[in-house]
């Protein structure tokens, strides 16, 4: 094998994990980490606890359920899928202190890799922005200019920086590379009708919601739960939604009416024949105080409400039109919501690098040899539950083999 440096720009968990898969694989081999902020894996330190996949789930190996979530590059994700498959991102978790029972720490995980950046001889520089790239000349070296220190020089660069920071696709396009401009794929929405002020902390279980884009005219709808944090609307059915709907959403202003169906209001007794039935049963009892038994009394008093029935009316009272207004509210309930935030529990970027440059087999650049690119950079991500973890560190795992295959050519 070559005596060679690998440089690599960015020490998120994409970085740091393609990093330590190199140096486990090839001691001998130089690799030299630079990370723009004061400590390495700074946004993975922020992320909300981990669920360990049971060994059950992981029994087909490469499902269709993984890879239906991913909306774009699933081809792309098959490929890294195959050789970073489930039960490798298993048992990669389960070395990071996470157990089939229980679920991981990032922040001390973050702790774990730094020591083992240490451990392995990877040569961690926090603190340090590269602010220049250039691509080998005749000496077949990549060179790299930061904001303070002398440039470093490698046979290998590694390209790991997060899909927010736009500098790194400038250089690759000036390269030959086509990219499209990221912007965030989880949003919280925020509401802008004060009558949901109520729903503070309400979560919702197993709806549907849905938006129109009202540049095509397509309705994008999602399922999952849905948390009212006023004035923002969060949870596993809005982080899908805006992981297809984002680009547009944003294009857009952020701004429309979403639609939270509840379903089976049938088997619920939630339709209008059950409601007619509660009025027959109910009687002199207050409608706002008779919420379902699965039904968050608040999510309950605001949609009667919502539904031009008074506080103090009792079922009997109710006429045939305010019950199917209600039964009405209860099937698509309107919301009204305008601007966004980051959605604080997983996060990923919507855009990055055009996946027809890059090898599947290996994540090397078409267009500039010794070039890889992994983690968020590239156009490739997923819906929530773990896709999007499991995508960072196969990458990060196919790019070390790659660099550790050309280093023994």
């Amino acid at each position: 094998m070559r005596e060679q440096t690998v440089i690599v720009i960015g020490a998120g968990l994409a970085g740091v994990a393609c990093a330590l898969a190199l140096k486990e694989a090839h001691p001998k081999v130089r690799v030299r980490l630079a990370e723009m902020s004061e400590a390495c894996l700074p946004g993975f330190r922020r992320m909300a606890p981990l669920a360990m996949p049971s060994s059950e789930s992981l029994a087909s190996g490469i499902d269709d359920a993984v890879l239906e979530s991913v909306y774009r590059g699933k081809e792309f994700a098959r490929h890294l899928f195959h050789r970073f498959d489930r039960d490798a991102y298993r048992q990669t978790l389960l070395a990071w202190g996470g157990n089939a029972e229980g679920c991981v720490e990032p922040a001390r995980t973050a702790e774990y890799l730094t020591a083992a950046l240490g451990a392995h001889g990877v040569e961690c520089t926090p603190g340090r922005k590269a602010a220049q790239v250039t691509v080998p000349g005749s000496d077949g070296l990549f060179r790299v200019w930061f904001d303070v220190g002398n440039p470093w020089e490698g046979a290998f660069l590694v390209l790991a920086m997060g899909g927010t920071w736009h500098r790194g696709f400038g250089w690759v396009e000036e390269w030959g590379h086509r990219f499209r401009r990221g912007s965030p794929a989880f949003l919280a929405l925020r509401l802008t009708e004060s009558r949901w002020r109520a729903l503070t902390h309400v979560s919702w279980p197993d709806v549907t919601v849905s938006w129109q884009n009202p540049d095509t005219g397509e309705r994008i709808e999602a399922a999952g739960t849905v948390v009212w944090r006023y004035p923002f609307l969060e949870g596993s059915a809005i982080a899908a939604l805006t992981a297809q709907a984002g680009e547009a959403l944003r294009s857009a202003g952020i701004a429309g009416t979403l639609e939270i169906i509840l379903p089976d209001l049938k088997r619920r007794g939630l339709d209008v024949a059950s409601l007619q039935q509660q009025v027959q049963q109910s009687g002199g009892r207050p409608v706002a105080e008779s919420a379902p038994p699965d039904f968050h009394p608040a999510a309950w008093g605001a949609i009667v409400k919502g539904a031009r029935i008074a506080q103090d009316a009792t079922w009997s009272q109710l006429n045939r039109r305010q019950i199917q207004t209600l039964a009405s509210r209860l099937s698509r309930l309107s919301v009204k919501f305008s601007g966004s935030r980051q959605w604080r529990d997983e996060f990923s970027i919507q855009g990055g690098l055009d996946l027809d440059q890059f090898v599947p087999g290996t994540l090397q650049s078409r267009c500039v040899e010794g070039l890889y690119v992994v983690g968020e950079m590239l156009d490739l991500d997923g819906a929530p539950g773990g896709t999007n973890l499991h995508l960072t560190l196969a990458g990060a795992a196919v790019a070390a083999t790659g660099i550790g295959n050309a280093l023994s050519a």
